[in-house]
């Protein structure tokens, strides 16, 4: 399921920086996947590269929302304000690297 880069990046944790997506027009529709999840447990999420708890969160609206009706919500993205959605894993969207 995760891909990393060969050059020793891994996903983005908290404390790095982030700039809006050119191509973004809808916040919606421009999310960027962050190494959060909470795959193992509901609702702890942690970060993929460190496997550590993710203490600092951003959610926008009522996130994170998982309903486990529709789809199971466990990867998180970050869109262009800096606000946080579950959304499912498998769903395709560019992700943010740091060295």
């Amino acid at each position: 399921m995760w891909h990393f880069v060969q050059d020793h990046s891994d996903y983005v944790e908290k404390g790095s920086s982030y700039e809006r997506r050119p191509d973004c027009e809808k916040k919606y529709d421009c999310g960027t996947w962050t190494g959060a999840n909470d795959i193992s447990v509901e609702d702890s999420f942690v970060w993929i590269g460190s496997n550590t708890p993710v203490t600092f969160t951003n959610w926008t609206g009522a996130n994170p929302d998982d309903d486990m009706v529709t789809e199971d919500l466990d990867c998180v993205e970050i869109f262009y304000d800096s606000t946080w959605n579950d959304r499912p894993c498998p769903h395709l969207e560019p992700f943010i690297c740091e060295k």
